[in-house]
């Protein structure tokens, strides 16, 4: 590495280039946040405008002494989303909630156009005509088969209570004006996605993080690798002690 490369590393790696950077002034920013946050605008459409005003407000600045222009000149630019829009808009939104196989891929509209099983077809093929990369397609075929019996796996009764139970023990449920959440049962009533209902003393007190605790224990214990899983609280009254 040359000097002045290196000079230039370490002028960016300390921070120096920010010095360069130009903030808009506050009644251009609000222009600018009042075309990107149309609602009558899709959320691709707002992006798509964001990242035409980014570029046409961004100035190339150059270092004294250098010929590497510098981009990426200011330093704050408005979001696509209206303050608590975004919050709105993925309100209960994720998908392990809505009962789906989830998948990472680079293809995802192909996979959810075509299935999983369709496209473990099509990698079985691909196999079978010598093409592709062989490791990379087993090990797709594998994830596809360990994903889709995950979807249909069944987990006893008396194992899940004993899961619940050390939950409980190494993490004491949530309470309320003196009033403390109380665990009963477990059963799974249901595959594809894996459903389980969990008896309670109040369900109000079942607060939706202590209910991703006792999901991750019982992830721990089985895994579950690629599917969601969907919990009920049921009260059940008198059982207090």
């Amino acid at each position: 590495m040359t000097e002045r490369i290196n000079t230039l590393l370490q002028w960016i790696v300390e921070g120096e280039h920010k010095a360069l950077r130009m903030p808009l002034d506050a009644q251009t920013l609000e222009g600018i946040r009042a075309q990107i946050q149309r609602e009558d605008l899709p959320l691709v459409k707002r992006a798509a405008l964001r990242l035409r005003l980014l570029l046409e407000n961004e100035r190339v600045c150059v270092r004294e002494d250098e010929r590497i222009p510098g981009i990426r000149t200011i330093p704050e630019f408005p979001d696509i989303y209206a303050d608590g829009e975004k919050e709105r808009i993925f309100a209960g939104h994720f998908m392990h909630e809505q009962g789906r196989v989830c998948n990472i891929s680079s293809d995802f509209e192909g996979v959810l156009r075509e299935g999983l099983l369709a496209r473990r077809a099509r990698a079985e093929k691909t196999m079978a005509e010598g093409r592709g990369d062989l490791d990379f397609l087993e090990a797709a075929i594998e994830t596809i088969d360990a994903v889709i019996e995950n979807h249909a796996m069944r987990v006893s009764t008396g194992v899940l209570n004993e899961i619940m139970a050390e939950a409980v023990a190494l993490q004491q449920p949530p309470s309320d004006k003196g009033k403390r959440l109380r665990l009963y049962y477990i059963t799974q009533v249901a595959v594809k996605p894996p459903t389980f209902v969990i008896f309670v003393n109040d369900k109000e007190l079942m607060h939706f993080s202590y209910t991703r605790y006792i999901e991750n224990k019982i992830r721990e214990a089985f895994g579950f690798r690629g599917t969601p899983l969907k919990f009920i609280i049921r009260e059940r009254k008198g059982e207090e002690s």
